[in-house]
């Protein structure tokens, strides 16, 4: 209770050395929720460095779901995903930038040409994090449904689809 992650691991393999063992773990369920981790190394306890920057989807994934989305604006400031709602599109900026707040506290950047919100929207899931305006957007907004029709529609939407997941999943 009160842990920011839980993980069911099944035991591969396990190191003794002097007091201590070292087991190493095929990871089968992960959870996480917001926090700050606590971690201990070189005899100290630290912190996490930032995210890095989040990875690009392919233009091809991009152009696809401008065709299928609708335009919208924000403005600064303007919640574009609130934490906690049921995630119902997903978007792609076109223009300005972005946060990723948890909690209220600042996760990510995003600019130019990001695509948002396709995690939650693709898994049915409540919204994990906000994203707020941080200058006027321009975006385009698609639901599951335009998603999955283009996805389905065209093989290379699908596989750059998983490849931009499998780089999000990575980082």
């Amino acid at each position: 209770t009160g842990a920011i992650a839980h993980l069911v691991a099944r035991v591969e393999k396990t190191y003794w050395g002097g007091d201590h063992g070292l087991f190493l773990g095929r990871v089968e369920h992960a959870r996480w929720g917001a926090g700050e981790p606590l971690l201990f190394h070189g005899g100290r306890y630290q912190g996490l460095l930032p995210t890095a920057s989040p990875p690009s989807a392919a233009p091809h994934l991009l152009e696809t779901l401008r065709g299928v989305g609708t335009e919208r604006s924000f403005s600064e400031g303007e919640v574009l995903i609130a934490e906690g709602d049921q995630a119902q599109e997903l978007f792609v900026l076109l223009e300005g930038s972005a946060r990723i707040e948890r909690g209220g506290r600042m996760l990510q950047r995003y600019s130019d040409s990001g695509l948002l919100g396709e995690g939650a929207v693709l898994e049915g899931h409540r919204r994990r994090a906000s994203v707020v305006a941080e200058t006027d957007l321009l975006c385009v907004a698609g639901s599951r449904a335009q998603l999955e029709k283009a996805v389905n529609s065209d093989p290379k939407v699908a596989w750059a689809m998983v490849e931009f997941l499998a780089a999000r999943l990575h980082d």
